[in-house]
């Protein structure tokens, strides 16, 4: 059951995000149930559901996913930063996002990028999300980095990103 590892994590995100930061979590539709009472645990205020369609379906037997959750949380009671509002700001967003999935960017002859990481994300769609709801200069914090996306996009779109990774096949550590 992931729920155990789930709480611990949120517990400490809470402990260390600002009061009306945002989470966005990433989570199968198997694990609904364990994210959802993982964010209830910590009082996280679940503010939307917004779905990644992918370009090709992923894993799966019956029927195999085109689509990721993305579980949107708030920290605490104190309003979140909301760069979208409704289009003032020139970002009209909705809460079904269409990036090309990992595995749509394979050519012949290359790597399987889903070797390298089952859950890639593309990185103009975590870039956005930080847009949405973070400001220039702000810390975002990624507590299961996987490939690393949110280090490229912190850079580009001028944030700086801290994460963690428990699994060493995916990140390289350098000793200084």
């Amino acid at each position: 059951c992931a729920l155990p590892i789930l709480t611990q994590t949120f517990e400490a995100l809470s402990a260390n995000l600002v009061q009306g930061a945002i989470s966005y979590c990433a989570m199968d539709w198997r694990h609904m149930g364990e994210i959802l009472a993982a964010s209830r645990a910590v009082s996280w205020d679940f503010l939307n559901l917004c779905i990644w369609v992918k370009s090709n379906g992923g894993m799966g037997s019956f029927y195999r996913s085109r689509h990721e959750l993305f579980f949107v949380f708030r920290n605490g009671k104190t309003p979140h930063l909301n760069n979208v509002q409704l289009g003032r700001f020139g970002r009209n967003r909705q809460n079904v996002w269409n990036y090309p999935g990992a595995n749509a960017f394979k050519r012949k002859g290359q790597a399987e990028s889903l070797d390298l990481h089952p859950t890639v994300k593309p990185v103009a769609l975590v870039a956005d999300a930080m847009l949405d709801s973070t400001k220039r200069g702000d810390i975002v914090l990624d507590p299961f980095v996987g490939s690393g996306t949110i280090f490229i996009a912190a850079e580009r779109t001028g944030r700086r990103a801290y994460g963690i990774e428990i699994d060493g096949r995916y990140v390289r550590s350098e000793e200084h």
